[in-house]
Formats: C-alpha cells, structure tokens, sequence
C-alpha cells in the first residue's frame, strides 16, 4: 500500500509539471523573423542574374563580380523559440535552361589542424576558428506546386505521398537539385557549418514557377542571429564560380566558391534585414578581409596573430560568446584552446 501511495504522489507530481522543452530552444527575437519569404526588389519573382561571359582567353571576370554583387540578396534570420524550423522561401520562373542557386551563411569555419604530418594544406589550419559567429543552411529547390510549407509561415519540404499496391503511403522526394558532396560517403549531404551551399537546376521549364527552400540548420551561438548572402544565377554553378570567385579572391589561380557572396556577416539591429545588392562597409568591420584571406589559399596565421596582437595593443580581450560591437569581435578562435598531446 505504501509502495502504492509513493506511486501515485510521483504521478501526481510529473501531472502537475510543465516539461515543454522550450528551455531547448532560443527565445524568439522581437522584429528578427524565423520564417520569411522574399521577392524581388520591385516585387514577384526574383530574376535569375545573367553573368557576363567572354570569348576572349583572358576575360573581364570584374564585370562578372559587379554582376553578382548587383544581384546578391542580403537578409537575417531569427529562431523560432520552439522547434519549429526557422528558414526562408523565395520563388522564381523557369528559363528553359539550367539555373543557379547559391546561398553564402555567416561567415567561414575551418577545423584546426593538430597533427604533426602534413605539407601547406595542414599548415594552413594551425590556428583555430571560432566558431560562435558560424551559421548553417540546407538547401532545396524544386517545383512550386509541390512545396508543402506555408510561404512566410511554415518551412516545408518537395514531397508528394504515393500510395502504393497495398495501401502503404510512400513519400516521394521530389527535390530539383542535388547538393554536390563526396560521393564515396554521402553524395547529397549538405555543405556544413559557415560554408556557401549552391545546386543547380537543369532543364528548368520555361515560365513554370520554382521554389528555393533554405532551412536553418543552426544559428550562431554568438548571437542567434543569422544573416546570410543569396544568388540567383543563369546557367550552371560551375560556371558561376569559374567566372566570379577567382576576382573576389584576388589570385585567379585560387577558385573558391566561399568568394562569390562576400560582406554577409552584417551586424543585426532593431529588426531584421533584406537588402538587394551589395554595399561597402555594413558589414562586421575585417569580416569581408577575414573572408578574403580564406579565399586566397594562405595559411590563416598571419591575419589570426594580427588580430590578436592589435586587441593586445588596444588592452581589449575577444568576446567569442556575445559580441556588441567591433572592438569586441574576433573571427579566429583562442590559440590557447589548441589540444596538445597527453603524457604517457
């Protein structure tokens, strides 16, 4: 009987207790939104940007880089406060040809190298990220007619349900575009924390409308806030990043599609953003350098021991965790954080 009564006072208790889970998530951020659809500037579809391609064997690739800056689309993303999936839609007509999409989160990660092999592909990741002020989309793109979210309101998925023979509901996965991945793993994973991820449509019907689902895979912990770069190109992404990264990065050998969008990491104010095209100085001061040196194929030493000699100089410290302005932001990790072998 006693055993009994214990039981029931234990019930009793978890039945008056509220387990909602919603100390899991991130409170909501008044003006910031978790689920936003956009359109071009003017209104309707956005228009996929024609990149300028020469015949010629050396050819202007800055008229391809002002093409894309003209034509990138800058926004900010917020948490939803639950476990509902933050993201964002936007839609666009076929061309009859094939169509890029890229999207460019805040800001790059790379893992800090710690072994003792390795030539200039290990050294050049000695010093550690940080990555507080990392965030992480996954990319979809299919038909319009069969995205099941709510544009604005809901994320959704490209799913259609077949029932088969039996009456069992199958669930088709009818997504345009394949992100390229390796292919001995997993060749439709996502790209990853702080990285571009882009996929390009083939054969797009002409006049027929397309949606581009991006879905938040995590925000950076900095500050939950994420803003990330978009771009809408004719043609294929190969192409694309043949044609603009190289001038971004300065060194035409160096081919890097985290080149293309730059000046993503924007910091976030009352509300969140969308702006069209690219602009100078919005965002976090050293961010577009710090990309730059990403992009250009040199070890990330020498801009990580600058950043931390001039934050020595000026008597200040880096806040990885909740940075308020520019005197506070440190885009390489703390050197002291490298793990060092253990003792036998």
């Amino acid at each position: 009987m006693r055993i009994q009564t214990v039981g029931l006072a234990a019930l009793a208790f978890v039945a008056g207790c509220s387990f909602s889970g919603d100390f899991l998530f991130p409170g909501a951020i008044d003006g910031v939104p978790a689920v936003l659809h956009i359109e071009a500037e003017g209104g309707g579809p956005i228009i996929p940007v024609v990149v300028p391609v020469d015949d010629d064997t050396t050819p202007d690739v800055n008229e391809a880089v002002e093409a894309v800056r003209g034509a990138t689309v800058y926004v900010e993303l917020g948490p939803s406060g639950d476990a509902a999936v933050s993201g964002l839609t936007f839609n666009f007509e076929g061309t009859g040809g094939s169509v890029c999409v890229l999207a460019d989160p805040e800001l790059v990660y790379w893992n800090q190298a710690v072994g003792t092999q390795g030539g200039a592909s290990t050294t050049r990741w000695r010093f550690p990220d940080n990555p507080y002020d990392d965030g992480d989309v996954d990319l979809n793109a299919g038909l319009s007619v069969y995205y099941t979210g709510t544009e604005g309101e809901r994320m959704g998925n490209f799913a259609v349900q077949y029932q088969d023979s039996l009456g069992n509901t199958v669930p088709i996965n009818l997504v345009a575009c394949t992100i390229a991945a390796d292919v001995t793993f997993n060749p439709t994973a996502h790209a990853g924390r702080g990285a571009p991820e882009y996929c390009t449509i083939s054969n797009t019907q002409p006049g027929v409308s397309y949606t581009v689902a991006l879905d938040v895979f995590s925000l950076p912990p900095d500050d939950n806030r994420l803003s990330l770069g978009l771009l809408l190109a004719d043609g294929g992404c190969n192409p694309l990043i043949e044609r603009a990264a190289p001038a971004i990065a300065g060194v035409l050998e160096h081919v890097n599609e985290e080149c293309i969008i730059m000046g993503e990491a924007i910091p976030g104010g009352a509300e969140g953003f969308v702006y069209y095209g690219y602009e100078a100085d919005r965002s976090w001061a050293r961010s577009e350098d710090f990309e730059a040196r990403f992009c250009s194929g040199d070890p990330m030493r020498a801009f990580c021991t600058d950043e931390f000699d001039a934050k020595s100089e000026a008597g200040l410290d880096c806040d990885y965790y909740t940075p308020e302005n520019d005197d506070e932001k440190c885009y390489c990790g703390d050197a002291r954080s490298t793990p060092t072998g253990g003792a036998f």
